[in-house]
């Protein structure tokens, strides 16, 4: 299976025709080279609306998903728009006016974005995440936290051959996937 094909699934599967044309035209707009390609920045500011700064660190992490040269093609962009679009649905919650993520409710969250944790793990996630020490998660935070699961994901899937959903490393791979992040 191909390692991003998760993501296109879950996050990217639904969305119309004009939707898609829509994003075409935003995306040609960024791509003043017409390469085919946009740059991280690129993608930050696609990302990015007049209330919100899309943070710079998740944009570089999403398209580390697709590539090591720090540039996507629109298809990608489709997915990681669909990825970005449905976490802020579920930070907005139900009614649409949630200002942030408390930490008792990010578990439910996680799992709304088909993201699975143990309660460890959770709480470490969130600690880092809540840089300000306040109990819950800005819109910011949130990004910051599931773009760096869905990457953890994808590389997982990628080194989960038998779909098992576990993998036994070694210190060669746990080098490699050391070098992995910070290429």
């Amino acid at each position: 299976m191909n390692p991003t094909e998760f993501i296109r699934q879950a996050y990217a599967s639904n969305i119309t025709a004009e939707r898609r044309a829509a994003l075409k035209s935003t995306f040609t707009k960024a791509d003043v080279d017409n390469s085919g390609y946009i740059s991280i920045c690129e993608v930050q500011n696609l990302l990015s609306t007049e209330s919100f700064r899309f943070p710079l660190q998740s944009a570089r992490m999403l398209v580390r998903i697709y590539s090591s040269q720090g540039q996507i093609s629109f298809d990608d962009f489709i997915q990681i728009e669909g990825f970005v679009s449905y976490a802020i649905d579920v930070f907005r919650g139900e009614k649409g006016d949630r200002k942030a993520i408390q930490r008792s409710e990010t578990a439910d969250a996680l799992m709304q974005m088909r993201l699975n944790f143990t309660s460890e793990t959770l709480g470490m996630l969130f600690k880092h995440f809540d840089t300000n020490d306040s109990g819950s998660l800005s819109l910011s935070q949130w990004i910051q936290l599931t773009s760096l699961c869905l990457l953890g994901r994808r590389l997982f899937t990628e080194w989960d051959v038998q779909v098992k959903g576990e993998i036994t490393i070694g210190l060669e791979q746990v080098l490699l996937i050391g070098m992995w992040f910070t290429e």
